[in-house]
């Protein structure tokens, strides 16, 4: 409950709030914000070095609403692709867990809300919902959860850790994943009442199919981030207007993950109903798993001779911080490694002895980082060609790239302008392909 509420007289002798609402959008488990705005696309090879956007693996924006009345709580309210929700008791009553929007009724239609909230927080609790609509075409008709911690001039305290959103794991409806060992990154939208009282302390869990939770990133405090910008909300019923109310985006993770499904959980870690007033919108969960690409330098080589192979590791555009992928590369039959390895990727790890057919890599991408390199030489004693592909791979933490070919052969076989080039400078071929004359 914010501490505003207590202070504002009723309809027709009220004033503006004193104190400007805070909304900030929030993604849980996130110890900072990064970028903002992801195109949906996924990761493909052939673009090394040059991030792609991460992917949309699942989206809840909570207007699988068939009308405005009556108005539902959270674990009444079902996903457009059949999602089901709950929460803890403390956030599905008390104003908490509403299924809100500008363009409900503002006297409440319903024992729903009006049973344990009443029109002013109720009001207030419509203009947060707008805010989060702000950059729709149709703010009104935007459909947030919110959560006002009581009623007007009640404040009512949750307690904490508590469970304010939850998906159906219960119901056996974890979110299906691209595959296992993916990083996964999240985001959503959280609207801030009350900042100068108590704050919401949010924080995401990953869930398993036994409801096993593990952290998607850090706590999180949304007020006065510095990502947050302001949003002009009308009044309506007994809350004054215009106002604004700062809206921004955050960003959970990014958390490699080894399941190949996942739950998610929102947990207020606020035990406080004196401020803690907020809403949220917009649930992301993203697949924003580098991009693994390979090649060897040459096209061409002699037997014996030293190709040098570069694999590089490309982060997603967000340019989270990745941590812990790895890869193992068994080259082709007939090639070996041919010296030593050297990496920039940092905490970079490459086990690939001389002579051996193997290549094992470790290492991080850090925050802000688009991508790095790992760089070797390999050989082959015969002639062929030798396909390096995903096929020779396997990754934790990484897409596979694509095939990258030499053809090892004699140079007598070369044609005359690549073995001339080969040769180096003043060096050139006469018709025949044996004869070879040096200038000096």
């Amino acid at each position: 409950m914010s501490p505003r509420q207590e202070k504002l007289p009723a309809r027709g002798g009220r004033r503006f709030r004193a104190a400007r609402r805070t909304a900030a959008v929030v993604t849980a488990g996130a110890a900072v914000a990064v970028g903002a705005g992801f195109p949906l696309a996924g990761a493909s090879p052939g673009t090394p070095g040059t991030p792609q956007a991460p992917s949309t693996i699942y989206l809840e924006d909570f207007q699988n609403v068939a009308s405005p009345a009556p108005i539902l709580r959270l674990n009444q309210y079902t996903g457009a692709n059949g999602q089901s929700y709950f929460a803890d008791p403390a956030w599905l009553s008390n104003c908490n867990g509403l299924v809100t929007s500008f363009g409900q009724d503002p006297n409440a239609p319903g024992p729903t809300s009006m049973s344990d909230c009443g029109p002013l927080t109720w009001n207030g609790s419509q203009q947060i919902a707008y805010a989060l609509g702000g950059s729709s075409a149709n703010p009104a008709g935007n459909y947030a959860i919110t959560a006002a911690t009581g009623h007007d001039g009640v404040a009512v305290d949750p307690g904490a850790p508590k469970v304010e959103f939850q998906t159906g794991f219960q119901a056996g409806q974890n979110i299906a994943l691209p595959g296992k060992n993916r990083f996964l990154l999240l985001s959503y939208d959280v609207a801030v009442e009350g900042c100068q009282a108590a704050h919401p302390f949010l924080y995401w869990n990953l869930l398993d199919t036994a409801g096993t939770p593990s952290p998607l990133g850090v706590q999180i405090d949304p007020c006065g981030s510095p990502v947050l910008h302001p949003v002009t909300v009308p009044g309506i019923g007994l809350a004054p207007g215009p106002g604004d109310i700062d809206v921004g985006t955050f960003y959970a993770g990014a958390t490699l993950y080894a399941g190949d499904s996942a739950g998610l959980q929102l947990v207020n870690n606020q035990p406080s109903g004196g401020g803690n007033d907020h809403a949220f919108d917009n649930v992301k969960l993203m697949d924003a798993t580098p991009q693994l690409d390979k090649s060897f330098d040459l096209s061409r080589a002699q037997p014996g001779q030293a190709v040098p192979l570069t694999f590089t590791i490309t982060n997603t555009s967000e340019l989270a911080a990745k941590n812990g992928w790895s890869f193992t590369d068994t080259l082709p039959l007939g090639m070996v490694v041919a010296g030593a390895a050297g990496t920039n990727c940092p905490s970079g790890v490459v086990t690939a002895p001389n002579g051996s057919s193997s290549i094992s890599v470790t290492g991080n991408l850090d925050l802000g980082m688009a991508s790095c390199t790992v760089t070797l030489n390999v050989t082959a004693a015969h002639d062929g060609n030798y396909t390096n592909g995903p096929g020779n791979i396997t990754v934790v933490g990484l897409n596979p790239p694509a095939d990258t070919t030499v053809q090892v052969v004699p140079m007598m076989s070369w044609p005359v302008g690549l073995a001339a080039a080969v040769l180096g400078s003043g060096a050139w071929l006469l018709g025949r392909r044996k004869e070879v004359v040096t200038t000096s």
